[in-house]
């Protein structure tokens, strides 16, 4: 099930994987509105480009998990991807966090 927030006129304005402030009404992937939202020009390619930034936090958080583990080390990867690793962790430590218990991972 996903989640939709709707405009005034009620047609599906956004789409959820989870809950959210705006998008409490649960519907099917099957339903037919959202599947009229999902074919307009770029809603599609646009939710995945969302996505996909999500799954690179939770790759990255995978990596060093296993690194942490000792399930990889960081000479099992390419040196490309090490470099774009490290250049990542940089800049999240530029990220100034006031609250420990904050959710880093929406800020990518």
């Amino acid at each position: 099930m996903l989640f939709v927030s709707r405009g005034a006129d009620q047609q599906i304005i956004a789409v959820y994987d989870l809950p959210h402030a705006d998008a409490v009404e649960q519907i099917a992937a099957d339903d037919p509105q959202l599947i009229e939202f999902l074919s307009q020009p770029g809603q599609a390619k646009a939710m995945l480009s969302e996505r996909d930034s999500e799954m690179v936090r939770v790759i990255e958080d995978l990596i060093d998990v296993l690194i942490a583990k000792r399930l990889l080390l960081p000479t099992d990867l390419p040196v490309v991807v090490q470099k774009k690793l490290q250049g990542r962790q940089l800049l999240r430590q530029q990220i100034p966090t006031s609250n420990p218990l904050l959710d880093e991972g929406d800020i990518i």
